[in-house]
């Protein structure tokens, strides 16, 4: 059978319903010519004719009839019964396109859940998310609620409660029908004018109202619509003489909060998706905050609650005020959830929530996990004028804090910070990056990542001291964090020829802790002022290779054994320019680009930890 009906069930026109069934017949109470009368109708029967009018759905009862009589076993005189069963069929097919839509519409509500968190590590985009989905969809932002929840969240910051408000005594609101009221009552009393009069005394509960509702209250206390126009002037009256008065009291008024306003919308635009949204759902206390509106998310297949709630007497005379007393968002005083209205929440995974969710809450959510994804390539971290990939700095400090932790949480999402063109500056960095790093997640001593060497560590005020960029630097390099791609290319280009090329733009820059800098035209030069004034016997006992020979040494390299190096096919190294003579008779192999200059010497202020200020500028 291609689909059935129900006990109950009526035809769209009232003449059809089902009255009872069996396993072969439907009784089926008929309405014919201002008659009533029970029939007997063939299931098998029903079958021939929805199948018949699925397929010609603008065919009439007598084609129905004259196809398929006398086709099957089915005795051909229960074919008089055409007209009855044509609406029958019918009846079938709209059953068929109901349950085929709300099936759609589970399976559009798994995509897009009408109560959904969604988790992960700081700054992976979860809020971005969010707001990308209400832009694609182009949610109004009249139809987007928006709150943050904290440990001082509760039901009457999320719902409503009564506060005390100031209130000129010209603005109390009275609704239509009040003023349909108050209109007929100067009426009554014979006021000259009374539509002018009305208007300037009333301004403020007409300006809420549009200009048919106007029309509706004239028609009401039979006035012509032509007395709007009396009415909009007599607003204007009334709004220049509060201006002008300063009279005003105390009152205590319902005042709505995000969620109440939210509600009130969607039952207002029936036809619209209105989102609620929660930032930081996890920080406040959510048992109190929702309250009773608990029972309220679980929702059944067609997106409304399944359970409704009493609203309190405060609660109710607000929305019926608002939305009337025969609004199905306060009918017999009962909230209930709409299908349009949707809740989006975010929560980290990192936050140390004061108070836990628990699962009886959770289960009422569904959850969209939101991962790291490594995909802001363009961005970098600025310090002091050296440039390293964000990436690779996230790459780095999540494997430690994964190591460390064996957890996910508290990692560095893609957003974690939002640079300005892509550029992370050394405040950004120090405050926001590195302070949540030091206080959240190596307050413990965990994470290995403050350090400079595998056996020296630093603090997070070490970084804000007199040598502080220094120590900055040399915790990147300690890490591993690469150069951003374009930075180094560009010092490369730039530094390739040091030593043969005075006029090179850029050059090596060398400042230590005492504020000692070495910086010329030649980085050459300011390579050995640095190793002289290291030390070059220090430097030497590193054991720093460069191209098969130690970087610092009393041993001058020769033509023949720079040849067995490196084949007759390369430049030599020994070529004038390749060693520069140090104090007590070392020697200091100096071609390279400035980028490999200035990696050498933070290697070695690393492994002496001289805090080196090292910059290519």
């Amino acid at each position: 059978m291609s689909g059935k009906l129900n006990i109950g069930d009526v035809s769209i026109d009232g003449k059809v319903e089902i009255v009872d069934e069996d396993r072969l017949c439907y009784l089926v109470r008929n309405i014919s010519k201002g008659a009533t009368g029970l029939r007997t109708i063939s299931k098998q029967l029903l079958d021939e004719f929805v199948a018949f009018y699925a397929a010609n759905p603008d065919a009439t009862a007598n084609d129905a009839r004259n196809t398929l009589s006398g086709q099957t076993e089915i005795d051909k005189y229960e074919y008089g019964y055409a007209s009855t069963l044509m609406i029958m069929a019918k009846m079938v097919l709209d059953n068929l396109a109901e349950t085929s839509q709300k099936h759609l519409s589970l399976l559009n509500h798994e995509e897009h859940p009408f109560q959904q968190i969604f988790y992960g590590a700081p700054g992976t985009g979860k809020s971005h998310k969010v707001k990308e989905f209400l832009e694609l969809n182009k949610v109004p932002k009249e139809n987007i609620f928006r709150t943050t929840f904290h440990p001082d969240s509760d039901y009457s910051t999320f719902v409503g409660t009564y506060k005390p408000i100031m209130e000129r005594i010209s603005e109390h609101l009275f609704n239509k029908n009040e003023l349909i009221s108050k209109l007929n009552e100067m009426k009554k009393q014979g006021i000259t004018y009374s539509p002018h009069k009305f208007g300037a005394k009333y301004w403020y509960s007409l300006k809420q109202l549009s200009n048919a509702d106007i029309k509706d209250i004239l028609s009401a206390c039979e006035l012509s619509d032509n007395y709007t126009v009396e009415i909009v002037k007599g607003i204007a009256i009334g709004e220049d003489l509060l201006k002008k008065s300063k009279e005003s009291k105390i009152v205590y008024g319902f005042i709505p909060q995000v969620f109440l306003n939210a509600y009130m919308q969607a039952y207002r635009k029936p036809d619209e998706e209105i989102y609620l949204i929660i930032e930081e759902i996890n920080r406040g206390n959510c048992a109190q905050i929702f309250g009773d509106l608990f029972q309220l998310l679980d929702r059944d297949e067609d997106g409304y609650s399944e359970y409704t709630i009493k609203a309190d007497a405060d609660l109710r005379a607000f929305l019926e005020e608002n939305l009337g007393a025969d609004n199905p968002g306060i009918k017999d005083g009962e909230l209930c959830l709409p299908s349009n209205f949707y809740i989006y929440a975010t929560m980290n995974t990192s936050d140390q929530s004061l108070f836990p969710i628990d699962s009886a809450f959770k289960r009422r959510w569904d959850w969209d996990y939101e991962p790291i994804k490594y995909k802001n390539t363009g961005w970098v971290i600025d310090i002091h004028g050296i440039k390293y990939s964000w990436i690779s700095f996230q790459k780095e400090i999540n494997k430690r804090i994964f190591d460390a932790t064996s957890s996910e949480d508290k990692m560095l999402g893609d957003y974690f910070v939002n640079p300005l063109n892509k550029v992370i500056t050394e405040k950004m960095f120090l405050n926001k990056v590195l302070f949540y790093l030091w206080n959240d997640v190596c307050k413990d001593g965990e994470g290995d990542i403050f350090k400079l060497s595998d056996t020296e560590n630093i603090s997070f005020s070490d970084l804000h001291g007199d040598d502080g960029i220094q120590k900055l630097v040399s915790m990147m390099e300690y890490l591993g964090v690469q150069r951003s791609y374009d930075d180094a290319n560009a010092q490369a280009e730039d530094g390739i020829n040091d030593g043969f090329n005075e006029s090179t733009k850029k050059h090596l820059k060398v400042v230590f802790p005492d504020n000692t800098v070495f910086y010329s035209d030649n980085s050459i030069e300011t390579l050995v002022e640095t190793i002289n004034k290291i030390g070059p016997e220090k430097v030497a006992n590193l054991g720093i290779m460069m191209s098969g020979f130690e970087f610092v040494s009393k041993h001058k390299i020769t033509v023949d054994e720079d040849a067995s190096n490196y084949g007759y096919s390369q430049k030599p190294l020994n070529d004038g320019y390749s060693q520069k003579i140090l104090e007590n008779g070392y020697y200091v192999i100096t071609k390279s680009t400035n980028v490999v200059k200035q990696k050498q010497l933070l290697e070695i202020s690393n492994k002496l930890s001289l805090n080196l200020l090292v910059t290519v500028e």
